[in-house]
């Protein structure tokens, strides 16, 4: 029995290859490669490799899948007993499937305090649809939301979890901290179309790949300035990719910084991290963790009346800031930093189905600083009682833009510490007339 099975062993064909990104030929784990007709198939290792061993011989065509990527059909002609290497087979990315998302930032989106005008713009961004392309990108920062669907009716998941907040149901872009290249590997399913990681929503759904093993290995710096967002924007990254030990790592950090957009006083400071790690323990089971934040700092500017630009003689007049010790300063500071962790397990259980296991943290600081005063006069410089409106007399209204221009067009921050001064001085137990107060609204999840 022993020599009889030998010699069954030695009759059989086994076919052998490679299947990597035809982009920057990265081999391509948990490929199914099928053998057609023959009900036969197996799955790229963690090097891309795979191996099939048949009965069958002659001509045959074997279909290449991998999700995200083109199908492929290769034809092979298998000799009856031997082994055939049909060398390296390259997939090319699906054009309507991932891609990578270009996030933009405009004025409207920086200076909102709830999110609440984030458009679904991403969708159109990543889809070969010349509608959605279109109105995406080309009308995303006048407010333009696809269908009229607002950002909740858009799912959007990390790994596999779903993350859109629950208190407004709504992903926060911002917590990303502008770190494309961390985050660029997208799947994006237009409104309730079919997918593999959700059941979809009305306005669509994506899932965004950030397992270390999925980044090409190398490292990437960049340094921009501009006039338009931010002044500097320094970025690096590096990733390991998948090593022969199963391991992968990757890291990238970011920095954005504007001394004042076009608005006086409202300066932009923000830094963003990235880690991830993952652990490929076989072609059916891997284990990935990652964490990422942004810690952002940013100036407000107000909405004002036209009077008010017609006194400042400018429509980018902000009230909120005033020079202390020779220095602008904005009473209205947004700092907001949103730290989040993702633990997520993948087992392939076979070439139709996949189990993904995962759990996410995610904790927002957001406050926002303000003036507060008490029985004290309204310290804001655009306060009606300040302007030539609140008169009736055409002489109070000359003398009261004069003094307008000259003395409570800005903030006056001396004025302010000394009026406490004085009050603590004559009354020791007493409280400040002016302070700056911090609002928070903080999310755990």
């Amino acid at each position: 029995m022993l020599f009889i099975s030998l010699s069954v062993f030695a009759q059989q064909t086994v076919l052998t290859g490679k299947v990597v990104d035809a982009k920057n030929g990265r081999p391509l784990t948990g490929a199914n490669v099928i053998l057609r007709d023959q009900n036969q198939y197996a799955e790229t290792n963690n090097f891309g490799e795979f191996k099939i061993t048949t009965d069958a011989a002659g001509r045959q065509i074997i279909d290449i899948i991998f999700f995200g990527f083109e199908e492929k059909a290769v034809p092979v002609d298998l000799r009856k007993g031997e082994t055939t290497q049909i060398g390296t087979i390259q997939l090319n990315e699906e054009k309507d499937a991932t891609q990578a998302v270009a996030f933009v930032v405009d004025e409207s989106q920086i200076n909102d305090e709830d999110g609440s005008n984030q458009t679904i713009g991403s969708i159109g961004n990543a889809s070969d649809d010349v509608y959605l392309k279109k109105a995406g990108y080309t009308f995303s920062p006048m407010r333009f939301s696809i269908r009229g669907y607002n950002q909740e009716y858009q799912q959007t998941y990390i790994n596999g979890v779903a993350f859109n907040d629950g208190e407004r149901g709504r992903f926060n872009y911002s917590s990303l901290g502008g770190m494309n290249s961390m985050f660029k590997n997208r799947t994006v399913s237009s409104y309730t179309e079919a997918n593999s990681f959700s059941y979809g929503d009305l306005a669509g759904a994506s899932n965004i790949n950030a397992r270390s093993s999925n980044y090409a290995p190398g490292s990437a710096v960049s340094l921009a300035a501009t006039n338009r967002s931010y002044v500097l924007r320094a970025s690096a990254s590096y990733a390991t990719g998948l090593m022969p030990n199963g391991w992968a790592f990757n890291a990238g950090m970011i920095y954005r910084w504007s001394h004042e957009g076009a608005w006086d006083g409202t300066f932009y400071n923000s830094w963003g991290y990235f880690l991830g790690v993952e652990k490929v323990f076989n072609p059916n089971h891997s284990l990935s963790l990652i964490t990422y934040g942004a810690p952002t700092q940013r100036g407000q500017q107000a909405a004002v009346t036209q009077e008010v630009y017609d006194l400042a003689g400018s429509i980018y007049y902000n009230p909120y800031w005033g020079y202390q010790n020779g220095k602008k300063r904005n009473s209205r500071v947004v700092n907001s930093w949103d730290p989040t962790a993702i633990l997520s397990y993948e087992w392939k259980i076979d070439r139709k189905q996949k189990l993904n296991v995962g759990a996410g943290f995610h904790y927002s600081n957001y406050s926002s600083t303000a003036l507060g005063f008490y029985n004290a006069t309204d310290p804001r410089p655009d306060y009606y009682r300040n302007l030539p409106s609140s008169a009736t007399n055409p002489a109070m209204q000359d003398s009261l833009a004069s003094s307008w221009k000259e003395n409570h067009q800005q903030i006056d921050w001396n004025d302010l510490y000394q009026q406490n001064y004085n009050n603590n001085k004559n009354n020791p137990k007493g409280s400040a007339k002016y302070m700056v107060e911090e609002r928070h609204n903080n999310l755990m999840e």
